[in-house]
């Protein structure tokens, strides 16, 4: 079994781009991979939900949060706030990481960063690409965390496919 990050770029993104992180989170799971993602709107938040429907017991998804739960929660809710991103989506994406939660208390990990911000996020998606074999990033427009990612996971000499989005 293999293990497989599906990362994104903290925006709410578009219909063509939700169906790309499908296709390839289906082939993660469907393949019997492990998926290891984190929760940021867009990207994983559309991996975390298509996973969850071909592996309803959440036996091969790992979500890392650089944060406690209720702590991510208040960020995710705030940003929503600060429009950053929809209410609608940050309210989708508080459901399905307590969902996820009850499907498998294991399937959620926590680092230790008091708050979410840029540092503590880029950590885990740091954390992230120590875990596992592959990356599939999706990137949109100039957004430099992705490509901060991809290298350190071709530093590591694992296979990484870098998916650009220019909005």
């Amino acid at each position: 079994m293999s293990r497989v990050a599906i990362l994104g770029t903290w925006k709410t993104i578009q219909d063509d781009i939700a169906e790309d992180v499908g296709r390839y989170t289906r082939q993660v799971i469907q393949r019997g991979d492990r998926l290891y993602t984190g929760a940021s709107p867009g990207a994983e938040h559309a991996a975390i939900a298509e996973a969850l429907k071909w592996d309803n017991r959440a036996e091969n998804i790992e979500v890392i949060l650089p944060c406690p739960l209720e702590a991510y929660k208040s960020h995710i809710l705030k940003s929503a706030l600060n429009y950053v991103i929809s209410k609608d989506e940050a309210d989708r994406l508080v459901k399905l990481l307590y969902n996820l939660q009850i499907k498998n208390r294991r399937s959620l990990r926590f680092m230790k960063a008091p708050a979410v911000d840029q540092e503590s996020l880029m950590a885990r998606n740091l954390a992230v690409t120590d875990y596992v074999d592959e990356i599939i990033a999706f990137q949109i427009n100039d957004s430099a965390d992705m490509e901060i990612c991809a290298l350190r996971a071709r530093k590591r000499e694992i296979r990484v496919k870098l998916l650009q989005y220019y909005r």
